[in-house]
């Protein structure tokens, strides 16, 4: 376990030194990326992500767990039709 978090603080802090995503290497990128949506994704509050129209772009299965949501659903609905 002691590997996998400073190789998350190797990653992090890899990726907040260059001044443009450009200037970073694409496996960094993709590490930092996939450590992102696992933390979303394994979090027990609910996360929802909306575009401008208000239409869920994103929803973590803790949102779908929480207000009895079929995951496909919700990620296809806008915000209004879910608020009941």
């Amino acid at each position: 376990m002691g590997n996998s978090l400073e190789k998350t603080r190797q990653i992090f802090k890899s990726i907040s030194l260059p001044a443009t995503a450009e200037d970073l290497p694409k496996e960094r990128v993709d590490d930092a990326l996939n450590i992102v949506v696992e933390a979303v994704n394994s979090s027990i509050g609910g996360i929802i992500i909306t575009d401008l129209e208000g239409s869920i772009c994103f929803a973590n299965p803790a949102f779908c767990k929480m207000f009895d949501y079929d995951l496909n659903f919700a990620r296809k609905s806008p915000l209004r039709t879910l608020q009941g």
